[in-house]
Parts: C-alpha cells; structure tokens; sequence
C-alpha cells in the first residue's frame, strides 16, 4: 500500500525534481533463505501463523528525495561574464545533487526460551517502555538505536506472546550526494570535462539496525556498523574525480 507524489520545476538554468513516498509493506516472511534482522526462516508458532503477519523486511514508511541541477549563468553562452578571457575561464560550469531522507526498516526480537516446545525460540514479552530516554546514546562499541532490553521478559511455558513479527524500527537514512561539473571548449569540437563527486556531501552517520536482538545480550538494542555505498565501500564521505577529454 502506498501514496506517491512528485513535483518538477524548471527555472532558467534550475532543474528541481522532488519526491515523496508513503508506504507500508505487510507480509508474513519476505525471505525464508534470508531473514531480515532478528528473523528466524520459520514462524515462532506453527499453530498460529498470524502472529507472522506484520511489517516486511523491506518496509520503508517514509522516504523523500530531491534532486537538481543547476547550470551557472556565467561564461560564454550566458548572461553574465559572457565574452573574453573570464568568460572562458567561468563557462560550462554545473552544480547537481541528491538529497535523500527516509525511516529506518524494521527488526524482530528474539527471546532465549523456547515456551511453546517447538523447536525455536519465540519473540519476548513486552512488559514496559520499549524506548525510555536513552536513545541515540554512544555506548562501547556503538550505539543505542533500538529497545530497552529491561522492557522484555521471557514468556511464560504455554503463552503466546502479545508483539508480532517485525514490531520495531531501526535508526533511518540521510544522505547527500552532489557534483560538480566544468565543461571547458578547447578548440572547436575538443573539449575537456573535470567532474568533482561527493557521496555523503554531510558526512551524516548512517546507522545500520542493532546487530544483536537477542534478548540478554550485552549489545542488545546497539546499532554497531553504518551502512555503506551500494557499492559496498564505507558510509562516510567520499571524494572522487575525473578529466575526461571529448573530441
């Protein structure tokens, strides 16, 4: 189920296109082979497969991006500085980006006790606050983005529990990516383009969901690794450039 909505605009050298997405993805187990964080690959209770309905494993509920470009109107061909040698030194210059924002996935809990004998450990009991202050918190060896492990106990032999599958979401994404761009004509149909790229332009700490969800362990809750580039290179700010020459 989703709502989208999208807005471009263009305004003299100004291309803006903005997106919005509200969503809410349900299921009962996105991946057997693969489980999201905190998932088994089979339901806690055989006899009541409704308590695997819930978020899937891909659930963004929130997600908006921004991108533009901009050509500067200075240099040969523009408005301003459009003639001699400082218009050939400020011509063909581009500034593009991406903004991208959105919520975090969710996670599932696991207990340590298997209280309705079926060969797996179910999910805890939910008995206070999940998320007392706290969160955000820089503790050793990360930091804590997901519940209170003192809101859970082990349920009782024979007790179904009350939270489903994928109750709970981890930390959300911002990043900023932006470009510079100079095409500079060096005779005719030669010409040279130098590019300056920056992924995470704000070096914003994007954190992964907690690495441990299993109830009782001493990182419970703690998110310990950032997520990183598609290309699976780290999270932080990155800096690349190239010359390319066009003839």
């Amino acid at each position: 189920n989703a709502l989208q909505a999208r807005i471009t605009e263009l305004v003299g050298g100004l291309s803006l296109t903005g997106s919005y997405t509200y969503a809410h993805a349900l299921d009962s187990g996105s991946d057997p082979i693969t489980p999201g964080a905190g998932n088994a690959g089979l339901p806690r209770n055989p006899a009541d497969l409704s308590e695997e309905y819930g978020n899937a494993d891909f659930d963004v509920r929130h997600r908006g991006t921004v991108a533009a470009t901009y050509d500067l109107p200075v240099g040969h061909g523009q408005r301003y500085l459009s003639s001699g040698f400082v218009g050939r030194v400020f011509e063909g210059i581009q500034i593009s980006g991406i903004q991208q924002a959105q919520t975090g996935l969710p996670f599932d809990l696991r207990g340590t006790v298997d209280n309705l004998h079926v060969g797996i450990n179910n999910r805890p009991q939910l008995v206070g606050n999940a998320y007392p202050s706290g969160r955000g918190k820089k503790v050793a060896g990360g930091v804590v983005e997901g519940p209170s492990a003192s809101a859970f106990v082990n349920a009782p032999f024979g007790e179904a529990v009350s939270i489903r599958r994928n109750k709970f979401y981890g930390p959300g994404f911002v990043n900023t990516d932006a470009v510079f761009q100079k095409t500079q004509k060096l005779h005719e149909n030669l010409k040279m383009v130098l590019r300056v790229e920056s992924y995470n332009l704000l070096n914003h700490p994007n954190l992964s969901s907690p690495s441990s969800l299993t109830l009782g362990s001493s990182t419970f809750g703690v998110s310990t690794s950032q997520v990183g580039q598609n290309d699976g290179t780290t999270g932080a700010r990155q800096l690349q450039g190239a010359i390319k020459v066009v003839f």
